[in-house]
């Protein structure tokens, strides 16, 4: 008969009611305990990141007209109108909630033509002109019960606007995030305390391009601090006296140091390639009668020649390496004029430059022949004249003038700045001279206090001469 194996006896526990009331009644103050923590870490959590809507955003009209706010929702455009409490009174202001949209028409004027003020005492300035402005507030959103984190994020469709965020100190919330979204889904990140601009150009008088040369959809600009630019292939960050451009398919172009040159052109390539010499994409051939009383054959006399030769900086006037030459535009009249007369070029700028605090205008020019020397008066013989036509202060201003003579002299008296002229006497002799000038400069009175560029023209004027121009630049940087 086989033997059965012995049971093997139970734990003690098992058979012991007070042990397992002890080891139900710890397992159960575990898992309540697990409950109270996770409770308590989800209400912390709660109450540290629940967000609700912020308030106290402004938006201040500082144009007679043009801009209007859009509620969301909407889609009737209405014009602030009701006074700003805080000078100048005379403006109107708007509470601006999210999603509501900014517009401002070109007609709206030079300069920031609206501010959107935010609680924290971060400043953003919206330009009209040239191609309009079209701003979003998407989202205003703030800590709900602590003061933990202040989210702010726009959209950009159009324009030109100015950020100046408020620095970290004071604020009142401890993580705060400003963002751009413009197109492409591209986001732009921006650092407290820094001042940026960004610029969604709409199609105008000249296509823009990137360096890159390919199609321009917006350029970031950063005066201090620092921002990223994320695009679906990645990140770039822009540090304070940089820019970077964005083409139409989303690409970011190499980053480059913050300066504009306003003049298309300026080395005559491709008024030489025989693009639309319209003055608008590069130049366009004028001449200019002061006394209106030339007759046609003295008008004749008058001609423009662009041809290669070497850079006025090459020792050699006449051999020299291919990437040292320019192309110059020499300005010639001739034949023992009774009149004179101004024959050269001019282009279509169309440009409000009111965020630009240095306009730095340089040129190299000789003047090679003068039949009238020592003359600059008035603008009657001046064989390199440089004209700029401009607005101070919105577009219902009357245009005004102001003019840069280059002549020659045999005495060591130049005339002194007078009126519209600002004159230059150089050697009697067919030396090259780098003309250079700020026209923000307060000692002349060029364009100090202008807002608005509308063109520059270039040109020799006089009874008889022949004059030359090249390398020509208009170099805009804004303050920092």
């Amino acid at each position: 008969m086989a033997e059965t194996a012995p049971t093997a006896n139970p734990p003690r526990w098992r058979n012991n009611p007070i042990a397992s009331a002890w080891l139900m009644l710890m397992s159960f103050f575990l898992i309540f305990c697990t409950l109270v923590a996770s409770i308590s870490i989800a209400g912390w959590w709660y109450y540290a990141n629940a967000m609700e809507k912020g308030h106290g955003t402004i938006v201040r009209v500082h144009a007679p007209a043009g801009v209007t706010f859009q509620p969301r929702d909407s889609t009737n455009r209405t014009t602030p109108s009701k006074p700003c409490t805080i000078a100048p009174t005379t403006e109107k202001c708007q509470e601006l909630e999210e999603n509501y949209r900014v517009f401002a028409v070109p007609e709206a004027g030079y300069g920031p033509v609206a501010s959107v003020l935010m609680p924290d005492r971060t400043h953003i300035q919206v330009w009209a002109y040239p191609t309009g402005a079209d701003l979003t507030l998407n989202q205003f959103q703030v800590s709900r019960w602590s003061h933990r984190r202040e989210e702010v994020a726009f959209t950009q469709n159009a324009g030109y606007v100015r950020y100046d965020l408020a620095a970290n100190e004071g604020q009142q919330y401890a993580d705060v995030h400003y963002t751009v979204v413009i197109s492409h889904n591209i986001q732009i990140v921006m650092a407290l305390g820094g001042s940026y601009s960004i610029d969604v150009p709409k199609p105008h008088l000249v296509p823009e391009q990137t360096n890159l040369g390919t199609p321009l959809m917006a350029e970031v600009a950063v005066r201090s601090g620092s921002l990223e630019v994320h695009n679906s292939a990645g990140s770039v960050v822009v540090r304070s006296g940089e820019k970077v451009q964005i083409d139409t398919s989303g690409m970011i172009a190499p980053i480059q140091p913050a300066s504009w040159n306003l003049i298309t052109d300026g080395g005559f390539d491709q008024y030489m390639a025989g693009a639309p010499r319209d003055g608008i994409n590069t130049w366009a051939e004028i001449g200019v009668d002061f006394d209106k009383s030339v007759t046609a054959a003295e008008i004749q006399a008058a001609h423009l020649t662009v041809y290669r030769t070497c850079h006025p900086t090459t020792p050699s006037a006449f051999l020299c390496p291919q990437d040292q030459t320019v192309f110059l535009a020499q300005f010639e009249r001739q034949g023992n004029q009774s009149k004179s007369y101004g024959y050269g070029i001019a282009q279509t700028l169309d440009l409000d430059v009111s965020e630009y605090r240095s306009l730095e205008f340089t040129m190299w020019a000789r003047v090679i022949s003068q039949n009238i020397p020592n003359a600059g008066i008035t603008n009657n013989e001046c064989p390199v004249t440089v004209r700029f036509r401009f607005k101070r202060e919105s577009p219902a201003n009357n245009p005004e003038e102001r003019f840069i003579c280059l002549y020659r002299s045999t005495i060591n008296q130049p005339i002194p700045p007078s009126g519209q002229y600002v004159y230059q006497a150089v050697s009697n002799q067919a030396l090259w001279y780098r003309l250079n000038f700020d026209l923000r400069d307060p000692q002349f009175d060029l364009l100090k206090s202008a807002r608005y560029i509308e063109s520059i023209a270039i040109y020799g004027n006089g009874h008889d001469y022949i004059s030359q121009v090249a390398d020509i630049s208009l170099i805009a940087r804004q303050q920092r």
